[in-house]
C-alpha cells in the first residue's frame, strides 16, 4: 500500500508543481494587464494623463499605477510585485520577437519604463525615442522554456492584448 502511494505521489506532485507555477505566470501576466488597463481608465475617468511604472529591476519586480508628478509608488497606488519565479524577459533565443503581433514597429518596456496615458485614453509618446509604436513587454517563469512565455503589447490607442508563445512556439499568439 505504501509503494502504491510514494508512486502515485512521484507522478501527482511534479504534475502539480507544473501547474502551480504555469498558475503564477498566468495570474501575473493578467495582473500587469489589468493594472495597464487600470491606468488608461484613470486618465480617462480623471481627465489627465496617467501613468503605468514598471520597475523590472526592482527585487521583486513591481509595477504601479499614479497621476503624472512622482516617480515614486505612494502607498494609495494600485501595485503589484510579482512571486519570484516570474520574471522579466527579453526577445530573442526562444522567446519570439515582436514581429509576429502583427505590429509595424515596437518598443520594449524597460527596466525603469512607464507608460503615460493622456485623457482620451491613448498612449502619450511625448520624450519617447522612436514615437509611437506599440509597446510590447514579456514574462517567463524564471527562463524556464517548457512554461513557454506570455507577452502585453499596448497599442498607440491604448488597448492592450495579452499574448502567449507555448513551449517551442516561434510566433506569438493573441489570447
Amino acid at each position: 500500500m505504501l509503494a502504491i502511494i510514494l508512486i502515485v505521489s512521484a507522478i501527482a506532485v511534479p504534475a502539480f508543481v507544473r501547474m502551480t507555477n504555469s498558475a503564477k505566470l498566468t495570474a501575473t501576466t493578467r495582473e500587469v494587464s489589468d493594472l495597464i488597463q487600470r491606468a488608461r481608465l484613470d486618465a480617462v475617468k480623471q481627465n489627465t494623463k496617467v501613468q503605468c511604472h514598471f520597475d523590472l529591476a526592482a527585487v521583486p519586480p513591481v509595477v504601479w499605477v499614479h497621476v503624472v508628478g512622482t516617480a515614486a509608488p505612494a502607498a494609495t497606488d494600485p501595485q503589484a510585485y510579482f512571486p519570484g519565479p516570474v520574471r522579466f524577459a527579453a526577445s530573442g533565443g526562444w522567446i519570439p520577437g515582436p514581429a509576429s503581433m502583427g505590429f509595424p514597429g515596437t518598443t520594449p518596456v524597460a527596466a525603469g519604463g512607464v507608460i503615460t496615458f493622456d485623457s482620451r485614453g491613448a498612449v502619450d509618446f511625448t520624450g519617447v525615442a522612436g514615437g509611437p509604436t506599440a509597446w510590447v513587454l514579456y514574462l517567463d517563469f524564471n527562463g524556464d522554456s517548457s512554461y513557454g512565455a506570455k507577452g502585453i503589447s499596448v497599442e498607440p490607442l491604448g488597448r492592450s492584448k495579452i499574448w502567449l508563445a507555448p513551449h517551442g512556439a516561434t510566433a506569438w499568439t493573441s489570447q
